[in-house]
């Protein structure tokens, strides 16, 4: 009974899905078990192609082209984009809509592509031709089209990655494979994308969505992967007509008249073609991490990549007599311009990769890099070494006789996939067993040791810990040192410098020539000044200026005796969980969020990040991504944390979830200690500083008062003296007035509040009746304050100037939509 029920339950929510899967599955199999021997005559009739429609007037055949897939395999992958693809299209806009958008997109892709094909054809351009008589068997046309149009009705994130991922997929197959079902796929996909608002029923979205650090990445690494996989999509293809299949070819192993068998024989020339695509690979999925040797490594291998199609297509002048086409000769145009392309997409790739290297920090302890670089040059010098001492010592070992000049001139050709030499001829090939394992193995070893290390480098723990100070940091943070605000200099990406003495460690990023500090100093107060001075001098020995970054006013008098100056950058809410109290008419609306969250089934789930279940890791992750895609600038940093920091191990997260698993709000809190109440007694937690507070767009009204008064009853049930609601940056409360630190503070402030909502968010925090403590920052020059600020916002907008983030602050507050929901 159950059973039944959820089957009509599926069919009632995905009709058409059902529909579309049964005809794309049912098709094929009654064509091929109905018809037997006539199977084949059917097919040719059925399925579509340019030259069926205008000269065989078969009007109907890239209608029923769609649905006859075209073999099991292709009806497999059919049958997949339909379950996952237009499924997730009809939970969005509905069974009619996506019936409309199936049919509409389906329709035009057929009729332009069809029609593209048939005036190329008639114009005599070369893909044109070629394609004029290929059947179209292709399930996904409609379903790339449908997907587009749903995207218009989902949220940020969602609408960003199946765009950006989607056309990315479908450039890729035009580029490398170019058959005509990726035309018309791609061709659906854009009429897909331009009708998605009208038939999804949605406004259409022009502004444009930036995407946090985090999301950057993995676009930038997919995009990356994409290119890696490319060649192989060359490989496979059958036809191999796209604009880019030159460079899936030069990775391909392949015997022309002027290459003899000898440099084919055997694995060696396949694995010299593999194990370059898959270091890009490991290092696409570095980027996604955030490792900055996954992108020296990818920028150099794009490079190599746009190198050697320049020097092998003959768009370098050095390139030589022996090319593949005499850019002067006439009417070859066609082949220029694709071979151009090969050359220019890895190109634009490194671009890329340049322009968003800010994106890309993560470094790994400078001896393991050195090590790792070692071990690639040794290889590659020890390999060379002995491919040239054979030739040398045995020069009869190839024929015709192996001269130094010509060893020399052959050994870059040891090292570059083969496809890259079907154009060149042989000085000489290898006779003895000797001379042929190194004239085949020599490449294939020295790859696959880079891709061994580039997988050993990439796994290995960033540099900031390697150094071993983080641990001595959190020891410190153990023993009570660091204030409210210390624990976010174990984050990623942050620097631990530790003083010689071992009994005092200060969190702090570097930005050009700042070192600008998360809090004070890390050590029992009798250490403070003594820190601060060492550290000041660690910094002016490296060329640095140490800037000490929400500092409390304890800390004030300690910098004005060094001649420092500081200027109060916000307010902390500091509230006391030992009087807390929802007793009284001013904690009315707390009282009601809190009995709202009773009746529609919410209750809190505190665990750490490792503890959460993979469901709840990932809403958490689309709450977030969502929050940074509404807004007009990227998520800040430095001192406020994301997606990446609320994996640290002590990090504690208070989860706001229904009855079903919904998490509807997340907010994470950052521990603070006091030491042991007897040597060798485990450290106590002292309070507890909130860092993320996001919510899902539509939960319920008040779900932040929820969890904040839910954290206050159970940090006063753990005896913790302290909870702190955090700073609001460039936000503050009674902070002296008409001074220029101030009128650039209120700036700034006054530039991200559209975005941010730095003074939403301390109003949000004053109905908890706080007190608030000033916090400032501190420096040695007050000449360079204008740049200190320039370098605080660029540490909350890693790879935004202050310039471009003031004015996209400005763009977004002419877009703003209202009020923004209160966050850290």
């Amino acid at each position: 009974m159950a059973d039944t029920s959820s089957a009509r339950r599926v069919l009632r929510r995905y009709p058409v899905t059902l529909v579309l899967l049964a005809v794309t599955v049912l098709a094929p199999a009654v064509l091929h078990f109905g018809f037997g021997v006539r199977e084949r005559a059917l097919l040719s009739l059925l399925s579509g192609s340019a030259e069926s429609v205008f000269r065989g007037g078969h009007w109907f055949s890239p209608v029923s082209g769609i649905f006859l897939g075209g073999g099991v395999l292709a009806a497999v992958i059919g049958a997949a984009g339909i379950i996952v693809l237009v499924s997730y299209s009809e939970r969005l806009i509905g069974s009619a809509r996506t019936a409309l958008a199936y049919l509409v997109t389906g329709a035009i892709a057929i009729v332009v592509g069809i029609a593209v094909e048939g005036l190329l054809y008639a114009s005599g351009e070369s893909w044109g031709r070629h394609v004029y008589g290929t059947t179209l068997l292709e399930a996904l046309v409609p379903v790339a089209g449908t997907i587009m149009v749903a995207s218009a009705a989902a949220g940020p994130l969602w609408r960003r990655r199946i765009r950006v991922l989607g056309f990315a997929t479908l450039l890729a197959l035009l580029l490398f494979s170019g058959q005509p079902g990726d035309l018309h796929r791609l061709i659906a996909a854009v009429s897909g994308l331009l009708l998605g608002p009208l038939i999804a029923g949605r406004r259409p979205q022009t502004r444009f969505v930036r995407s946090s650090a985090h999301e950057v990445r993995t676009l930038i690494g997919v995009i990356v992967m994409i290119v890696a996989v490319g060649p192989v999509i060359t490989m496979l293809s059958p036809h191999r007509l796209g604009p880019l299949s030159p460079l899936g070819v030069l990775f391909m192993p392949q015997a022309t008249p002027q290459v003899a068998a000898d440099r084919l024989d055997g694995p060696g020339p396949l694995l010299l073609s593999i194990l370059p695509l898959l270091v890009l690979v490991l290092a696409a999925r570095g980027l996604q991490h955030g490792r900055r040797a996954a992108l020296v490594i990818a920028l150099a291998i794009n490079l190599l990549m746009a190198g050697l199609a320049a020097f092998y297509y003959g768009f370098l002048p050095g390139a030589g007599a022996e090319q593949l086409v005499d850019l002067s000769a006439a009417g070859q145009w066609e082949l220029i311009l694709g071979l151009a392309v090969s050359t220019l997409v890895p190109l634009a790739v490194a671009l890329l990769l340049l322009l968003f290297r800010a994106n890309f920090a993560v470094r790994i302890e400078g001896r393991r890099a050195l090590l790792a670089l070692c071990i690639v040059l040794g290889t590659a010098l020890l390999g060379s070494g002995i491919y040239l001492a054979v030739g040398l010592l045995d020069p009869a070992a190839f024929a015709p006789a192996a001269t130094p000049t010509l060893l020399v001139d052959d050994l870059p050709e040891r090292f570059v996939p083969v496809g890259f030499l079907a154009e060149q001829s042989l000085d000489f090939v290898p006779v003895s067993a000797a001379a042929r394992a190194v004239y085949l193995w020599v490449g294939p070893v020295v790859w696959a040791v880079l891709a061994c290390t580039t997988f050993w480098v990439l796994h290995s723990p960033p540099r900031e810990v390697a150094a071993g100070s983080a641990q001595r940091y959190r020891q410190l943070r153990h023993a009570g040192g660091g204030g409210s605000l210390g624990h976010m200099g174990l984050w990623p990406g942050m620097l631990q410098w530790t003083a010689r003495s071992g009994q005092a460690a200060i969190a702090y990023v570097v930005v050009g020539r700042f070192a600008l500090t998360v809090t004070e100093p890390v050590c029992a107060p009798e250490q403070r000044l003594r820190a601060i001075r060492e550290f000041a001098a660690h910094c002016d020995e490296r060329g640095r200026t140490p800037v000490f970054y929400a500092v409390h006013d304890e800390y004030l008098p300690l910098f004005d005796s060094l001649g420092w100056s500081s200027v109060r950058v916000g307010e902390e809410a500091v509230l006391d969980p030992a009087s807390w109290s929802l007793v009284g008419r001013a904690w009315q609306d707390v009282r009601s969020s809190i009995n709202r969250a009773g009746r529609a089934g919410i209750d809190t789930v505190w665990a750490a990040w490792s503890e959460l279940s993979l469901s709840q890791k990932a809403q958490i992750g689309e709450i977030s991504e969502e929050w940074v895609a509404d807004r007009g600038l990227p998520e800040m940093g430095f001192t406020l944390g994301g997606l990446d920091e609320l994996a640290e191990a002590e990090t504690g997260l208070l989860l706001a979830v229904r009855a079903d698993g919904r998490v509807e709000a997340v907010t994470s809190w950052l521990p603070s200690w006091r030491p042991a109440a007897s040597a060798g007694a485990a450290p106590v937690i002292d309070g507890w500083t909130l860092d993320v507070m996001r919510r899902r767009d539509g939960s319920m009204n008040g779900v932040m008062e929820f969890l904040i008064a839910s954290m206050m009853e159970r940090a006063g049930r753990q005896g913790a003296r302290f909870v702190s609601l955090s700073t609001a940056p460039f936000a503050g409360v009674g902070e002296p007035q008409g001074s220029t630190a101030e009128r650039i503070r209120r700036f700034v402030a006054d530039a991200l509040e559209p975005v941010y909502g730095f003074t939403s968010l301390l109003q949000f925090k004053r109905k908890f009746r706080p007190r608030f403590e000033p916090v400032s920052v501190a420096f040695p020059d007050p000449v360079e304050l204008p740049a200190i600020a320039s370098a605080i916002v660029r540490a909350y907008l890693p790879g935004v100037s202050l310039r471009g983030g003031l004015r996209m602050a400005w763009d977004a507050r002419e877009h703003s939509p209202g009020q923004r929901t209160p966050t850290t």
